[in-house]
């Protein structure tokens, strides 16, 4: 009996190594979808697009972090697809950016009407030693390549 169940559990290990782990089936999910984001009050803004090798990221920044004009914080990221037209950007740390991206006019502070509006959350002054989490909405445009 014993030698059965030994038998049966080292065929469950090898069977659950064969398959690709958690972090790659979601990796395969993201879109390759480049999005120009900003809000204000909080103020920030944030790009997504492909790194050097092909590999998801969002370019964000926040005027609460240090050199904030001259080096944006990069991280990786996820863009995934809702509904036809909407959106959700994530990153880890030290951003921990969640970004709901809808298919909706959006009126910028210029009066500039885009075709998205976002609610992000996010650690603000993510490079400081007192992140501070905040919730801010804005406008979105969608870029083509």
């Amino acid at each position: 009996m014993r030698r059965s169940l030994n038998l049966i559990l080292s065929s469950l290990i090898l069977a659950a190594g064969a398959l690709p782990a958690a972090g790659a089936l979601a990796a395969d999910a993201c879109l390759d979808i480049r999005f120009q984001c900003s809000g204000f009050e909080p103020n920030w803004q944030f790009t997504t697009s492909l790194d050097g090798a092909g590999n998801q990221v969002v370019t964000f920044v926040d005027p609460e972090n240090p050199n904030w004009q001259t080096a944006p914080i990069v991280v990786d990221a996820c863009v995934l697809q809702g509904s036809p037209n909407d959106f959700e950007v994530t990153t880890g740390g030290p951003l921990d950016l969640i970004a709901s991206i809808v298919g909706q006019s959006c009126v910028e502070p210029n009066d500039e009407v885009t075709d998205f509006s976002v609610t992000a959350s996010f650690n603000q002054g993510a490079e400081t030693a007192s992140p501070n989490p905040v919730t801010g909405t804005g406008c979105c445009v969608r870029v083509d390549y």
